[in-house]
């Protein structure tokens, strides 16, 4: 499936075995213009943001800002 932004013309890829078509493990959203895997989802429920392998319930390969509000 792939998005087309007319604005910027960045074109985004949703995938399902990665865009070399050999990991049929995973979905991945991908920037087909720039070569970049943003966002991986692998089979056992990890998220990767800037990683295709994410090891935890949510891996960031980069600089990532948390925020609470309200109160539990």
């Amino acid at each position: 499936m792939e998005f087309i932004n007319t604005t910027n013309d960045n074109e985004w890829q949703l995938l399902c075995a990665g865009e070399d078509k050999t990991n049929d493990k995973r979905f991945d959203f991908y920037v087909r213009n720039t070569y970049k895997y943003v966002m991986t989802l692998v089979e056992n429920g990890n998220v990767g943001i800037g990683t295709t392998s994410p090891t935890h319930a949510l891996s960031v390969n980069g600089a990532a800002n948390f925020s609470t509000t309200g109160t539990s």
